[in-house]
């Protein structure tokens, strides 16, 4: 699933029977799974690609000065996906969960939505270096995992041994060229949802050798932390987005477009509300409750 994601649609019939009574009563409740893990694009030109738990690199990574997305993990971002560590068919992240999928060879930092993408979510050089190759002008709003899409990225290049990787970018967001030199912080592209893409993230892609590693340190690999800014981890489920509507979202598409209007206010009385919301970091055995408050403090609960 997306993000581990699930889209859960609430109609409820809801009547405010007097300023110290809320009666709700679920008429239907949904959740659908939002699709099946994206990969990075195959056509970056690089080696094949090898996982390491940095035990076994061929020299020390100098450490990264920024999280090349912006946003606070867990609250802006969710990060799914990192580097999986077992080069078997299990699924093994740097904590010994499993927030990767198999082969996967970087991390995958998620934005909400594409709304939030036609915003404009800006993504950092992780240190000083010197661009080596560049492609933009993709579409930029793929929600299909077909390798035959082509991404947008940009590569640098940080030292003889050291380059990250940047894919899945806007179209037309790239900043710099082949052969210019970036200094760490500066913006160099934005997020997007190019090539094998089925929602707005990057993939971001730290090697040193030809061998693409975890950046971060954890009980499955050890090592120092190679972010000087940790963006820490959030497994915890994640509310993406949320919504109610006095009509339904049957016939919108669904997450990460944001087709639907909000409704803000609704009048006193017996009425049906629509609520849909995305959630991250969803387990297969999640149950879910959802409080509704007046402005009194009077609150009903239902749940699934």
């Amino acid at each position: 699933m997306i993000r581990r994601g699930l889209s859960l649609l609430l109609i409820a019939s809801i009547s405010t029977v007097s300023a110290a009574a809320l009666e709700v009563r679920v008429r239907q409740f949904h959740s659908t799974p939002l699709s099946s893990p994206d990969q990075e694009a195959a056509s970056i030109t690089r080696p094949p690609l090898v996982k390491s738990d940095a035990g076994t690199l061929t020299a020390e990574p100098p450490s990264f000065l920024v999280y090349p997305v912006a946003g606070t993990v867990g609250r802006d971002v969710a990060i799914p996906y990192y580097v999986d560590l077992d080069d078997s068919s299990a699924k093994v992240d740097f904590n010994c969960t499993d927030l990767t999928f198999n082969g996967h060879s970087g991390h995958d930092p998620y934005i909400r939505s594409f709304a939030e993408q036609e915003i404009g979510v800006p993504v950092f050089a992780v240190r000083d270096g010197l661009v080596i190759d560049v492609r933009d002008g993709q579409p930029d709003q793929n929600t299909v995992a077909d390798p035959a899409f082509k991404t947008n990225y940009i590569v640098l290049r940080h030292n003889d041994d050291q380059v990250t990787q940047y894919a899945h970018l806007r179209r037309n967001s790239i900043t710099a060229q082949v052969g210019d030199t970036v200094t760490a912080g500066t913006q160099i592209g934005l997020v997007g949802s190019s090539g094998a893409s089925t929602a707005p993230h990057i993939h971001f892609e730290a090697r040193v050798g030809d061998v693409s590693y975890e950046p971060l340190a954890g009980p499955c690999r050890a090592g120092r932390n190679y972010f000087d800014e940790n963006p820490g981890v959030a497994d915890d489920p994640m509310i993406l987005g949320a919504m109610f509507s006095a009509s339904t979202f049957e016939n919108l598409r669904p997450a990460p477009y944001a087709d639907a209007t909000p409704t803000g206010t609704f009048a006193m009385g017996p009425r049906t509300i629509y609520f849909r919301t995305e959630l991250a970091n969803v387990g297969a055995s999640t149950t879910y409750s959802l409080s509704l408050a007046q402005p009194s403090g009077v609150s009903a609960t239902v749940s699934n």
